[in-house]
């Protein structure tokens, strides 16, 4: 069975607060991102392995919630060195960076 063809999902610039080195990820991003995702009507299991991850990752984030071009290295150097993550899955996870932080321009 193939993957659904989905849209992809892009962050409002009305919500999107960046410097030339980072941006800030903020509740009111992953609260958007959950809407755009529900209006696309995917699957519930997914959605929720979505938020979980966010939600882990924006845990993750130091207090100011910036994410800079190492953030996502450095995030799966904790998960692998947790043994929470293997590569395989990161693989996986880094092909459809919801948010596309894992992108240079961040």
């Amino acid at each position: 069975m193939g993957r659904l063809r989905t849209e992809t999902i892009k962050i409002d610039p009305a919500l999107l607060h960046r410097t030339p080195a980072s941006a800030e990820l903020t509740p009111a991003i992953l609260a958007d991102y959950s809407a755009r995702m529900r209006a696309q009507r995917r699957r519930e299991d997914s959605m929720r392995s979505c938020e979980k991850v966010l939600r882990q990752f924006y845990d993750f984030l130091p207090e100011s919630k910036t994410v800079t071009k190492d953030t996502l290295q450095r995030w799966r150097e904790q998960l692998l060195a947790e043994n929470y993550w293997h590569d395989e899955q990161w693989e996986d996870l880094s092909l459809q960076c919801p948010l596309c932080l894992c992108h240079p321009a961040v």
